[in-house]
């Protein structure tokens, strides 16, 4: 009885500690916990082998008639024997166990009982202990095969978990009771620590010390003024963010100064057969880095495409967000295609690969998936030199290639190879400059040509005694002195000057002053028929 209540005490411990704790009984080992209440019972419980296992094992508790080698019960008298084992309960802990046994209906049946800690039943008496309730079934019986069975009590504290076998002495209708695999289940509960790492907070709802497991919680990160939320510590970009406790868990909120660059991850990997490389070669990268990534196949493989279907061998990753990224490689046939290439110019393609193949198809396709243009080519180069084809498109815009290796009777024999080629005719434009009185554009008077989308800078230059006025683009005005003109269609421009506006120092002007300009350029004051220069002295 000591060791029980050690026992006891052990899983009270457990609980108040808000650890996981259960408690499983496959009777392997032994019955060092188990109490029996039979003494003077024909039938009765014993551990042995003769009734097999419900679970990995050879043992299992169950009744006989005279030793642990028979699984077999006598009528001739009644029997009413007890098996108990001390548990400790919480309200959402659960009971399970294996049984079977046919006995006879309710008469020769298995019962099973949940009693207060300090009651105990007797040995041939088929009444419960004060306090106790069942559970499960009435009774439990007419099943030769083992049955699984979990209850809820919905108890907190410590009890006796009794099994009781009753028989009457009339007739059998087979094997007794026997139980198996005997589980008390306590929630688990864990840790979910979330901090800040600085420069601001972080909140929990619900907040507690420990959570019940599968408990969700919605975790909040609050940056301080000037900062702001970049990532958790495991990556995780989401705020508010939703986590299910399953396990002791230590999460970071990571803030930034919010005059600083976003920073991002690329993580680039590659399946079997090859490897990869990244061009700068970083762990964190600042918000529209250009990355260079590149698949490079091992021998005896071909690269296939990127995890995202990019097909491009050599690729440029613009970082706005965190990538992840794996190449693939092919195992290398004798007709798989290699060294696929294609040069562009303007609306011009030129297609160029190397294959074993006899022949090809290359198909070619616009933006919206149509077909452009389907060609079966022979192969004329065999693997020596590349085989080339050659084609023009009639309108701007993104088309993809893909070339197919095809046999003889032009199925395919290989995997296809596609790329994506963006085709554009250049358009050209004219900027005229016109001819301005007192200055001059930046530009020399005259036409020029340039691309669609170029930019070009034009600045106003005044002759002495001027000053630049205005802009004229296409007869619109413009105010800016600096002109950008974007190059979209034909300009022609002309910068406007007026004279300099000259400071009078000692002579007032009002409503009977005027000013006048000299021809050469000079501005003068006159009032009351005198002429004053522009540091107010008489002329």
């Amino acid at each position: 009885m000591k060791k029980m209540y050690t026992i006891l005490a052990a899983l009270l411990l457990v609980v108040a500690s808000c650890f996981s704790a259960s408690v499983t009984y496959n009777f392997e080992s032994g019955t060092d916990d188990w109490v029996f209440l039979q003494e003077g019972q024909t039938n009765y419980w014993v551990r042995g082998t003769a009734a097999g296992s419900a679970s990995e094992g050879s043992y299992a508790l169950y009744i006989t008639c005279n030793n642990d080698e028979k699984y077999e019960y006598f009528t001739d008298q009644t029997s009413v024997s007890w098996a108990y084992v001390p548990v400790t309960l919480t309200e959402e802990s659960t009971i399970s166990f294996s049984w079977k046994g046919k006995g006879e209906v309710s008469w020769d049946c298995l019962k099973v009982y949940l009693s207060p800690i300090t009651a105990f039943p007797q040995a041939g008496d088929e009444t419960p202990p004060t306090g106790a309730v069942q559970l499960g079934a009435d009774y439990y019986s007419d099943q030769s095969e083992w049955q699984n069975v979990t209850l809820s009590p919905g108890k907190s504290g410590n009890y006796h978990l009794l099994f009781m076998w009753q028989n009457d002495y009339a007739s059998s209708r087979g094997a007794p009771a026997a139980i198996d695999h005997v589980c008390i289940s306590l929630p688990s509960y864990y840790v979910l620590t979330a901090v800040a790492n600085g420069n601001g907070t972080v909140t929990r709802t619900p907040d507690a010390e420990s959570y019940k497991e599968g408990t969700s919680v919605t975790l909040t990160a609050v940056a301080d003024a000037g900062y702001r939320f970049t990532s958790w510590s495991d990556g995780n970009k989401e705020n508010p963010r939703t986590v299910v406790v399953n396990a002791d868990m230590d999460l970071t909120a990571i803030f930034q100064d919010e005059n600083l660059p976003l920073q991002y991850v690329l993580n680039v990997t590659a399946g079997v057969g090859g490897s990869v490389k990244k061009s700068p070669d970083k762990t964190l990268y600042d918000e529209g880095t250009v990355v260079t990534v590149t698949a490079v196949a091992d021998e005896g493989y071909a690269f296939s495409q990127w995890s995202d279907g990019n097909t491009e061998t050599t690729r440029k990753v613009t970082m706005d967000k965190d990538y992840v990224l794996q190449a693939t490689f092919n195992t290398l046939q004798p007709t798989d295609i290699t060294e696929f290439a294609i040069k562009t110019s303007e609306l011009n393609m030129t297609v160029t690969w190397k294959s074993t193949a006899p022949n090809f198809e290359v198909l070619i396709k616009d933006k919206d998936d149509e077909k452009v243009s389907k060609l079966i080519a022979e192969n004329t180069a065999k693997d020596e030199n590349p085989n080339k084809f050659t084609y023009t498109v009639s309108k701007n815009g993104k088309y993809t290639v893909s070339v197919t290796p095809l046999d003889n009777a032009y199925q395919p024999v290989g995997a296809s190879v596609s790329k994506e080629v963006t085709l554009r005719k250049t358009v050209y434009y004219t900027l005229a400059v016109l001819p301005s009185e007192n200055g001059k554009a930046s530009m020399p008077i005259g036409v020029e040509q340039y691309k669609s989308g170029e930019e070009v800078s034009l600045t106003p230059i005044a002759d002495e005694g001027y000053v630049f006025d205005q802009w004229l683009v296409n007869g619109s005005v413009v105010a800016d002195e600096k002109l950008v003109i974007m190059m979209d269609q034909d300009y022609e421009v002309k910068p406007t000057f007026k004279p300099e506006n000259v400071a009078v120092d000692n002579v007032s002007v009002d409503a009977t002053a005027t000013q006048k300009l000299l021809r050469n350029g000079r501005l003068v004051i006159v009032r009351d028929g005198k002429t004053y220069n522009a540091v107010g002295q008489e002329m």
